[in-house]
């Protein structure tokens, strides 16, 4: 290290570690002072990690997750000048940790090690097991997170367990021929709008590497300024996750009126599966891609196509600050073997006081061991196999109606040291009657009070 003509110390290299642990720069006549180390986020600027100790010669960090840092040195608040490579890379590399065993239904620990991973926030470290999102949880540190793992799905899983899947608003990466206007096509507002004028024009919805999905309804809001029959002729396609093998789903005619419009595919028709999904012009006619907004739904599918539902094996994939690796082998096998699958609930309504006794009847297989039972989240009493078919457990209070979730997303969720018991969209509700003052709150209405009655 030397001083430059301003008195600035100059650096003349820098280099780091794998994991970056420690930078090393070269000094020489290091003038004394106080030193203060950065590695500054190439990507924003805004992710600095500062140094745990600086000196004249190194820096050292902790948990540096992955990225591409540019490193700033200061001594005594002087910024020092680099002359040379300023870069630090930190890779992202995972191993496998160990594989686990879960039920169809996901809700095992996932345990993977590696370097790179973002510490202390579990949201900025996405990981996706056979394709679906597998949720972060507890504390991780750059060489280790856990994850819950999520209910796995795919073509013979909807087959087998008809009622286990939810259709969702599809998401994804957008793109179209018109960039600087894609994001006016899925924003949720009609005043916007994504219009072009090629006879080749494209919208293009993209899920998530690993995933496909089945298409149950398109929805579509014509540009508001703009006349709905410019749609005409346009095409709404699926297909593979390459994109460029492509079938036409439904084409759209001069029915295409102002507002919205709907198709949606026939009842249990789940088809359509395809992991890229485009309303698309046609060469030589006058239809135009002019779109406020448009919406695709449907039952997200892993690509993992294995019909053998008792060996169904998983790798994961982490990714952060948009960097990507795989797990060399598999982190979880899902065992229809260890599935349960809800049929009933017996009452599925009871009063908010709790205290009642609830009976669930299912198929397959469910664990004694860790087994509990929760109503929107919120454990019950102690939950206990009454017989090889059935799970009974007492109900606690019910939260404050002001904090409860509404019966429209009321959920139940059986797990146990094998998983999650497959719910098939079974809910139990709490319920009060109106004579009674709990219903109420404080105090009940009196004659002549109105009365508001919320959705759910």
């Amino acid at each position: 290290m030397s001083t430059n003509s301003d008195g600035v110390a100059s650096l003349s290299s820098v280099s780091g570690d794998d994991p970056v642990t420690e930078v090393s720069y070269s000094s020489s006549n290091a003038p004394a002072g106080t030193f203060v180390a950065y590695l500054v986020n190439e990507n924003d600027g805004m992710d600095n990690l500062e140094a745990t100790s600086s000196d004249s010669s190194s820096s050292t960090f902790d948990d540096v997750h992955a990225g591409t840092y540019v490193f700033e040195l200061y001594i005594d608040g002087k910024a020092a000048a680099i002359n040379g490579n300023k870069k630090i890379t930190q890779d992202l590399s995972v191993s496998n940790g160990g594989a686990v065993t879960s039920s169809l239904g996901g809700g095992v620990e996932i345990t993977i090690t590696g370097n790179g991973f973002y510490a202390d926030d579990e949201d900025m470290n996405e990981v996706r097991v056979c394709g679906f999102r597998c949720p972060v949880t507890g504390s991780p540190t750059s060489t280790s997170l856990t994850c819950i793992a999520p209910q796995f799905q795919n073509e013979e899983t909807i087959s087998e367990y008809p009622n286990s899947f939810e259709v969702e608003l599809l998401s994804g990466t957008w793109t179209g021929d018109k960039s600087d206007q894609i994001d006016n096509a899925y924003d949720g507002e009609y005043t916007t709008h994504y219009k072009s004028n090629s006879e080749e024009c494209e919208i293009a919805l993209t899920l998530a590497d690993g995933l496909s999905a089945a298409l149950t309804q398109v929805r579509y809001f014509p540009q508001i300024d703009s006349d709905a029959a410019l749609l005409d002729g346009t095409k709404i396609e699926g297909c593979d996750d390459s994109g460029s093998n492509c079938d036409t789903i439904f084409t759209i005619d001069e029915n295409a009126h102002d507002g919205w419009n709907s198709w949606d595919a026939e009842e249990d028709d789940y088809s359509n599966i395809y992991s890229v999904f485009k309303l698309s012009g046609v060469s030589g006619t006058t239809a135009r891609c002019a779109i406020a907004d448009i919406e695709f739904r449907g039952v997200y599918l892993s690509l993992n196509d294995e019909t053998d539902l008792t060996d169904v094996n998983c790798k994961a994939t982490v990714t952060v600050n948009g960097l990507s690796d795989t797990t060399s082998g598999n982190v979880v096998t899902y065992d229809q073997t260890v599935t349960g699958s809800l049929l009933e609930i017996t009452p599925n309504l009871g009063t908010a006081v709790g205290g009642e006794t609830i009976t669930l009847t299912f198929e397959g297989s469910v664990s004694a061991s860790g087994l509990k039972v929760f109503i929107d989240d919120v454990e019950q009493g102690t939950a206990n196999l009454a017989s090889a078919t059935t799970i009974e457990f007492d109900t606690v209070a019910a939260p404050a109606v002001d904090v409860r979730r509404n019966s429209l997303a009321s959920t139940i969720r059986i797990e146990s040291d094998d998983g999650y018991v497959l719910s098939n969209g079974l809910q139990f509700l709490f319920i009060e009657k109106w004579s009674e003052t709990a219903t109420w709150g404080v105090l009940k209405p009196r004659e002549g009070d109105s009365v508001s009655i919320p959705a759910g």
